[in-house]
């Protein structure tokens, strides 16, 4: 969802620091939320602006684009490879040290999937 723009963030905050009006009814004129309102001011009383909160994110990805590259290519190299030897093979070769999740949504995020079915003929009897 996109922050409203602070043209609007400041007609409301004008609006709702007036005191002529209800909360509600600021709400109601602009079309948000009571809700918004009430944290706008807050933001306003707090940090004395009305701009919207730097959108938080988690830590960095560990792989890089180069690493997942890398790993693109061992897969190739090597397909039989358990997610543990490409694990080892990251720290080797990479200096990378990360679990097998991560691997597994590295994987995953490339479009490389483990095998469905095992190489084996398949079974002599006909489904009914």
């Amino acid at each position: 969802m996109r922050a409203f723009s602070l043209d609007l963030r400041q007609r409301v905050l004008d609006d709702a620091l007036k005191g002529n009006r209800t909360e509600r009814a600021v709400a109601d004129a602009f079309g948000v939320s009571l809700g918004f309102v009430q944290k706008i001011k807050l933001r306003w009383r707090t940090d004395g602006t009305a701009a919207p909160v730097e959108q938080r994110r988690g830590p960095d990805p560990k792989l890089s684009d180069d690493d997942l590259l890398a790993l693109a290519g061992h897969v190739g190299n090597c397909p039989d490879a358990t997610d543990d030897e490409r694990r080892a093979w990251l720290v080797a070769e990479r200096g990378v040290a990360v679990s097998r999740p991560t691997v597994n949504r590295a994987l995953a995020r490339l479009g490389l999937t483990l095998k469905k079915r095992r190489s084996e003929p398949t079974s002599a009897t006909a489904p009914t």
